[in-house]
């Protein structure tokens, strides 16, 4: 059983198609490649998308706009992206202010470093949640639809 095929490749001619073929044929006539190394090949290559569901920090405040911030009680705004969804939150004297998008009931959940302090909150109708007495240190946040369609994290970041 072939875990390559040379016909998956668009940027390959119709020579080296043929070449790549008749390798395949050769080598599986010679040794065949075991079912389970296929499984293990293929479970694999599924990870190759595992950061599809990591939203990474795209706008940071305290990096992109360091002259807004103030002594005390400071404003940070963070931006998380990763395809279709955006998580923006507000941290503001130990309140965490957010908008999901796209917009819905979405679960909202924050996990601390070391197995600390883990919260969950629903959003609103507009994608909009609060979360208190959230200490400044690492963490991420976890959303996905209510209706289990999509699931997305956060890289962890520090407060």
């Amino acid at each position: 059983m072939n875990l390559y095929s040379p016909d998956d490749r668009s940027d390959l001619t119709a020579a080296d198609r043929a070449v790549l073929a008749d390798l395949a044929r050769v080598l599986d006539a010679v040794e065949p490649l075991p079912e389970h190394m296929v499984d293990i090949a293929k479970a694999a290559l599924a990870w190759r998308t595992i950061d599809a569901e990591l939203a990474r920090l795209v706008h940071d405040s305290a990096v992109d706009e360091p002259e807004l911030l103030v002594r005390g009680d400071s404003e940070r705004v963070l931006s998380f992206a990763t395809g279709d969804v955006r998580i923006d939150v507000e941290y503001t004297g130990g309140q965490l202010v957010g908008q999901v998008s796209p917009a819905g009931k979405i679960v909202v959940e924050l996990a601390r470093d070391e197995g600390g302090p883990f919260v969950s909150t629903t959003t609103d109708e507009f994608g909009a949640f609060i979360i208190d007495d959230v200490a400044p240190g690492p963490l991420t946040i976890m959303c996905r639809d209510c209706g289990g369609a999509w699931r997305v994290r956060t890289q962890w970041t520090a407060l």
